[in-house]
């Protein structure tokens, strides 16, 4: 998510002026709907998020570049006691 967040404000925010809220808002849902549909992601084999999903529900076996995606369910762990950190998620199968 941190990544996505980053693209957002370095590709859609910034050296922008907004008058309004709404014009900001406007131009955030803008970009994400170009972000899910027309560009191109090199971790998931150059194609969009949205063909990504549309293989994946399809039950297409996605292989580029020598990486597989296959279909696992993501859950998320809670940080360690202490930790300043989150952990990375945990992949089930």
């Amino acid at each position: 998510m941190e990544s996505v967040n980053g693209t957002l404000k370095v590709e859609c925010v910034n050296d922008e002026h907004f008058e309004t809220r709404a014009q900001a808002r406007q131009a955030i849902v803008e970009y994400i709907g170009y972000y899910n549909t027309e560009r191109r992601h090199s971790s998931l084999g150059n194609i969009t998020p949205a063909e990504f999903e549309r293989r994946w529900r399809a039950g297409v076996k996605l292989i580029d570049h020598g990486c597989a995606a296959l279909r696992h369910r993501v859950t998320h762990r809670r940080p360690a006691t202490g930790s300043s950190q989150a952990t990375e998620p945990a992949v089930r199968g």
